[in-house]
């Protein structure tokens, strides 16, 4: 499958810029997700790569070829959008056989096509039914399929899961990424979800007001966001800033104070990010009020507070604490996130 490659797009409706210079390369057979806010230019970004929309400056490449020029048809693009658009007077094979017969195949071939990738998605019991006689999560599969049948250059999906229910679409999403593996296809995948886009990618491109923060393997986003933004969309709860100072390597704040070996140009009003699972109940240290206790099962979201200021941890197995309780915490030195300006300065990468 080929690589899909965005070169400066902007794009605006109106006077609203909603795309500003993307540049983004997408690797041949790579899971991609675009995550962000809601209005931040992902889908915008998506429907631009399959010409539903059109850029006003910039160039978009699929494989060695541009396609600026190109219609969607030309592009050879697959999409799956949140609402499924399946034929409610159509059984399932006649839907997914649409875009074959588009192609003026032969019935011998859309058979066997639709048969193969019917077994692959495992819905082959399903074809003579009709969408309304489905599940959600089976009206999903007959999207993918109708999108998936007539082998794309490039799957991409929009928010597909949006519709499902919080257990469908965590199964949901284990089956699209072995599905995406198994088929070996660039796929490009919108969401504002950010524990989807963790589970499933290969890498994130993460968007805020059209514009690229941060592009890299999920791991590397959440363990070293590149600014306060990323590292506070990812994560939940989400992260715990404070205000700190920094003089000689030596971090101060909430009356802690942290060595770190950091360059001493570096001197002055910082931003200490401290996500909730990295803070732990002790003897002694930092003295904390519990404010509130989130019993999830395994495990305890709790909000305390040092110094008036209010912040989350995240507490696994048993909370040796009570809501109203006086207690200590600590944070792990080697967990700790320092910001200059919104920019990450530590840890040094």
């Amino acid at each position: 499958m080929p690589s899909v490659k965005l070169e400066n797009i902007w794009k605006s409706f109106g006077n609203t810029q909603v795309l500003k210079g993307i540049n983004l390369e997408i690797h041949d057979g790579e899971f991609m997700i675009l995550l962000g806010p809601s209005g931040s230019g992902k889908t915008t970004a998506l429907r631009t790569i399959a010409g539903l929309e059109i850029q006003d400056k910039g160039h978009i490449w699929i494989g060695d070829k541009m396609v600026d020029d190109l219609t969607p048809r030309e592009r050879n693009i697959a999409m799956v959008f949140q609402n499924y658009a399946l034929y409610p007077h159509k059984t399932v094979y006649e839907n997914i056989e649409m875009p074959l017969k588009a192609h003026k195949m032969k019935r011998n071939d859309i058979d066997a096509r639709i048969e193969e990738i019917a077994k692959t998605l495992e819905i082959t019991t399903l074809l003579d039914r009709y969408p309304r006689q489905l599940s959600g999560g089976q009206q999903q599969r007959v999207a993918l399929a109708r999108a998936l049948v007539r082998r794309p250059s490039a799957f991409l999906l929009d928010e597909p899961l949006s519709n499902l229910d919080a257990k469908l679409r965590v199964s949901a999403r284990s089956f699209l990424k072995s599905l995406q593996k198994e088929l070996d296809i660039t796929t490009i995948y919108v969401t504002h979800d950010q524990a989807e886009a963790m589970a499933m990618a290969d890498r994130i491109a993460l968007i805020s007001d059209g514009i690229i923060q941060q592009v890299s393997d999920p791991e590397d986003v959440y363990f070293y966001p590149i600014n306060t933004f990323v590292a506070s969309f990812l994560g939940s709860p989400s992260i715990n800033f404070f205000d700190g100072e920094l003089s000689k390597g030596n971090l101060r704040f909430l009356n802690t104070t942290v060595n770190l070996e950091i360059s001493e140009q570096y001197n002055g009003q910082v931003t200490v990010g401290v996500r909730p699972e990295d803070i732990r109940i002790t003897n002694g240290e930092i003295p904390a009020k519990v404010t509130i206790v989130e019993p999830l099962g395994h495990e305890y979201i709790i909000t305390l507070k040092s110094e008036s200021v209010s912040y989350k941890a995240r507490i696994f197995n048993n909370l040796p604490a009570s809501m109203g309780e006086d207690i200590y915490v600590s944070f792990d030195p080697n967990k700790l996130m320092v910001f200059v300006d919104g920019k990450r300065i530590w840890p040094i990468k």
